[in-house]
């Protein structure tokens, strides 16, 4: 797999995406659709590039911690923005502000699910990471909670959680930034 190549055509994907959410002529479900079908296009041929191999174990972890996760963290925001957007009330200040901090409240209570995976997620560890990311490795995750179970060809229990995880801290991102704006409107100093 060439990694120049995955990593430009992110860029790429990226700068398509930046283009597709400023253009306001669309509706927000054409946004959206525009940008899953541009991020489907991306995981497709990436997919296909991961079926050329790696070449060795510590390639495949890397991909797999590291890379796959921050691609697919970048569909899983955006459904989770568009479910945002879709429900987002108007009204005052205060109910937006009270909608963005249920919002936020929303994604610690599905980060605390994972407290463990998280805070290895976090940590830099990486004891686990023959286990979470090399798509053979059969291991009992019991102790870890909930780990999505994955195909095997393509995906694996540590890089689906990781793209979670990625996305999940892209939305309060998103999130913090709107309350940021809701209190510069309203004169409240940061």
């Amino acid at each position: 797999m060439r990694k120049n190549n995955v990593q430009q055509a992110f860029r790429d994907l990226r700068g398509r995406l930046t283009t597709i959410e400023a253009n306001r002529e669309l509706s927000l479900a054409d946004r959206f659709n525009a940008t899953m079908v541009a991020i489907a296009e991306f995981l497709k041929g990436l997919e296909e590039r991961v079926s050329e191999g790696f070449k060795d174990k510590f390639d495949e972890i890397y991909f797999y911690k590291f890379e796959k996760p921050e691609y697919e963290a970048l569909q899983l925001y955006h459904i989770a923005l568009f479910k945002l957007l879709r429900k987002k009330p108007s009204g005052p200040a205060e109910v937006l502000r009270a909608f963005f901090l249920d919002e936020l409240k929303a994604i610690s209570r599905t980060l605390k699910q994972y407290d463990f995976l998280y805070d290895y997620f976090r940590s830099g560890f990486t004891e686990l990471d023959e286990a979470l990311f090399i798509r053979s490795a059969v291991v009992s995750f019991s102790l870890f909670g909930t780990v999505p179970v994955c195909d095997g060809n393509y995906t694996t229990p540590g890089s689906e959680l990781f793209a979670l995880f990625t996305a999940q801290e892209s939305l309060q991102e998103y999130l913090i930034g709107e309350l940021k704006k809701l209190d510069e409107d309203s004169g409240i100093a940061p």
